[in-house]
């Protein structure tokens, strides 16, 4: 037998902890399809382990907020009068200790690009869902008990660039001049700059430099794809958050970057400054607090993923990720039994 290191937040109970005479934790799901809700409500009911609200409508979704503590809401995207990337930003501004999770059968990248940068989603789920929602809103119930007082969503905009986490580092990976030019003009003066050309180079200098709080990078690299290396910072450096820049349309691998990696933010090509600046704001803040408060990484742990773990293996990183870990906070690293 031999082991193989494998990506893995510390493991969280099927449920979250209910301490003797607590409430379960309440869920809400939202569909404008009356069979989903019924059927949503039942398979949770069964359970045992939550109280259930269901909804047919944001407008119906947020008149229960208001009557209600609700833990996770589970939205679907697809909705008339509001979608529910709107409706979880609505969430995010006006309860932002619930977790959010959206669920859709699309692959619409406009949405999931809005379900990262508006809603900050917690996980995105396709239909047909199966047991992994269930697993899904289980880890999402006990992250909400993790400190919840983050900064407001949309608050980190409208604080000044040089007010937000100066000292802290920023990491841009790219082959090319734009991206880093953009993000010195912006942040230079109050922030140091690193710059990696390749993969490699951008593990060497999480080692070398502590103080780097944010990567900026792009999808592809020096024609290496850098989705599983964020994924794979992500779970060795949890308060480091990542904003890609990309001129792909791919939805299925944005979704793995929201589920595996925990994405801040995602930003199209061509790059606009303002779209930039916004964006390493909203992060320069959002790691402020969670280097402050490392309770409240729970709220951002990513899914398990041992097959990324597997091909940062045979690409060579992976002993490079676990020999530049900082802190886990609450996540970790494990073995996983494999035939030799």
């Amino acid at each position: 037998m031999s082991t193989t290191p494998h990506l893995v937040p510390v493991p969280v109970s099927g449920t979250r902890p209910q301490p003797a005479g607590s409430k379960l934790p309440t869920v809400l799901f939202v569909d404008d399809e009356p069979p989903i809700t019924r059927s949503l409500s039942a398979l949770f009911r069964r359970t045992g382990q939550y109280a259930v609200l269901t909804a047919n409508s944001a407008r119906d979704a947020l008149e229960l907020l208001g009557t209600h503590d609700i833990d996770v809401i589970v939205s679907d995207q697809r909705m008339p009068g509001m979608t529910g990337v709107e409706l979880l930003r609505e969430f995010a501004t006006r309860s932002p200790r619930t977790m959010r999770i959206l669920l859709t059968a699309w692959s619409d990248l406009s949405a999931i690009t809005a379900s990262i940068n508006e809603g900050e989603v917690f996980r995105f789920v396709q239909k047909p869902w199966g047991n992994d929602l269930l697993a899904t809103v289980a880890v999402a119930a006990s992250a909400s008990l993790a400190p919840a007082n983050e900064p407001v969503h949309g608050a980190p905009d409208l604080v000044p660039a040089a007010a937000q986490g100066t000292g802290v580092g920023i990491l841009v990976v790219d082959d090319g001049r734009e991206l880093l030019d953009l993000v010195r003009a912006d942040f230079g003066s109050t922030h140091p700059v690193h710059v990696a050309r390749h993969a490699d180079q951008a593990i060497a200098l999480l080692e070398q430099h502590e103080g780097i709080g944010i990567v900026v990078s792009d999808v592809r690299v020096a024609d290496e794809d850098m989705t599983d290396v964020i994924k794979g910072i992500k779970a060795t450096h949890p308060a480091v958050l990542s904003v890609m820049v990309t001129a792909l349309h791919d939805g299925p691998t944005v979704i793995d970057l929201i589920n595996e990696g925990q994405l801040f933010r995602l930003i199209g090509k061509p790059v606009k400054p303002s779209v930039l600046r916004l964006a390493l704001g909203s992060a320069l803040r959002k790691h402020e607090f969670l280097r402050n408060e490392p309770g409240a990484l729970a709220r951002h742990r990513p899914a398990e993923a041992p097959a990324v773990a597997e091909r940062l293996q045979r690409r060579g990183l992976l002993k490079r990720l676990l020999g530049s870990v900082r802190h886990l906070f609450s996540f970790g690293f494990g073995t996983r039994s494999a035939a030799s």
